[in-house]
């Protein structure tokens, strides 16, 4: 995949909004050693979106603005499967890479995201913003509530992927 391309969600999805609780997950792998843009939506104007963006050592939750950054314990550009899940009860947030928290922090104000005409975009930022993801991206998804340590660990466990393994989420090999 050379990171052409992003997707949107078809129909009219039912996002969590505004302060809402919501978890957003995906499996990333990538080389590309700058900002990636996992999934957003809402708006790209201040305090009004919700996005999930990875650099090399680094996961991005962003309100536009009223945004946090998580410090990885692993380099996220190596080219191996890497397991991202952001949640948040709208006010702090939580973020897990392959299974493991790397703690929470609370937005300086709580979210307040927005309902937009786009939907959920997976590559990129709220409303296009911010350019594509370069690399490959699985699975990403977005759950209504704040998934639990357990249920997070539940799922990276379940894949199968481990630091020894380096075989696709999904199933197929890397």
């Amino acid at each position: 995949d050379s990171g052409c391309c992003a997707a949107a969600a078809a129909g009219t999805p039912s996002l969590p909004l505004y302060n809402s609780s919501r978890t957003l997950e995906g499996w990333i792998k990538t080389t590309n050693g700058g900002e990636e843009y996992v999934a957003g939506y809402g708006s790209s104007t201040t305090n009004e979106g919700f996005t999930v963006a990875t650099e090399p050592n680094n996961v991005i939750v962003s309100g536009y603005s009223d945004d946090l950054s998580f410090t990885t314990t692993i380099t996220l550009d190596n080219g191996s499967w890497h397991f991202i899940v952001v949640t948040t009860n709208g006010t702090t947030a939580t973020v897990y890479v392959d299974g493991t928290s790397l703690g929470a922090q609370t937005f300086p104000t709580p979210l307040d995201t927005v309902p937009a005409a786009q939907g959920l975009v997976i590559g990129m930022g709220a409303q296009s913003c911010c350019g594509y993801f370069n690399g490959n991206l699985a699975d990403v998804g977005v759950f209504p509530s704040v998934l639990s340590a357990s249920q997070v660990s539940a799922q990276y466990t379940a894949s199968g992927v481990s630091g020894s393994r380096k075989h696709h989420p999904t199933g197929g090999r890397s």
